[in-house]
């Protein structure tokens, strides 16, 4: 006649399955936050806590992701006269360059180029890993004139492109 498994050891095995499931579900599923409509300044502010937007930005949309151990990824656009969205750029960009170099002598140029001269039309990035392959508003393709600073040969600075006719800068950066 056999046992019955006692109470500890099904108690052990629940334990150990729900700290799989728990891996599992913090490493692979994806957190997503996008939002649903363009909102304004104080919405968006009070919405993601992020309070480093011009304060002429108005129709903000945003979306960010993350993957556990796949990585993250952070998407956004606004519209604003194109001085203040070349003034958020450069300082979004030197941002990043304080955290990725040591040295600021190290840092490369925050100045925007027109995006002639950087040989690459913007694109739409593929953030399907993200869940995020649905950001109508990333309309990129629609930029007739426009500038971007190019990207250092260290990555994780972030794309920026502003389209200088619509007053529109679009970011993204994923790790």
């Amino acid at each position: 006649m056999r046992k019955a498994p006692s109470v500890v050891v099904i108690g052990i095995l629940a334990l150990v399955l729900g700290l799989v499931g728990f891996f599992v579900l913090s490493v692979f599923v994806p957190t997503r936050h996008v939002t649903k409509r363009p909102l304004s300044l104080a919405e968006f502010t009070a919405e993601f806590n992020r309070s480093d937007f011009p304060a002429t930005a108005r129709n903000i949309c945003f979306a960010s992701a993350g993957v556990g151990l796949g990585g993250r990824a952070l998407v956004f656009r606004f519209d604003a006269p194109v001085p203040d969205c070349i003034a958020f750029a450069k300082a979004e960009f030197e941002r990043y360059s304080r955290i990725l170099f040591r040295n600021p002598s190290e840092y490369p140029s925050s100045d925007p180029v027109p995006v002639d001269f950087v040989n690459d039309r913007p694109r739409k990035p593929d953030l399907s890993v993200f869940w995020l392959n649905n950001l109508d508003w990333f309309d990129v393709d629609r930029i007739e004139e426009g500038v971007t600073i190019p990207l250092s040969s260290r990555g994780h600075h972030p794309t920026i492109w502003i389209d200088t006719r619509r007053g529109t800068l679009y970011e993204w950066w994923t790790d």
